[in-house]
């Protein structure tokens, strides 16, 4: 299966910024959804919590700061983060 990001429909998240869906659920066994979502310099989500759901951030390009478990990390390009369920 070969899926070119490029021709995803941009759509918004839960938290207002765009994103491309690459696979939704029910194509990969106990995979929710893989995305690609766009964050403004400026942008900020809310801290939220999946209770189920492990939440993973590769990141492209740019800088973010990620709260996990109450401690803070900095990421940038080529850094992967997991975020596990609660």
């Amino acid at each position: 299966m070969v899926i070119r990001s490029d021709q995803c429909v941009k759509e918004p998240t839960r938290h207002g910024n765009p994103k491309r869906v690459i696979l939704r659920q029910g194509i990969l066994p106990q995979v929710t959804q893989v995305a690609v979502a766009e964050f403004e310099p400026s942008d900020e989500v809310e801290l939220h919590i999946h209770p189920t759901m492990y939440e993973n951030y590769y990141v492209l390009e740019g800088r973010a700061v990620y709260e996990i478990a109450g401690e803070k990390h900095e990421a940038g390009p080529g850094d992967f983060l997991v975020v596990p369920p609660g």
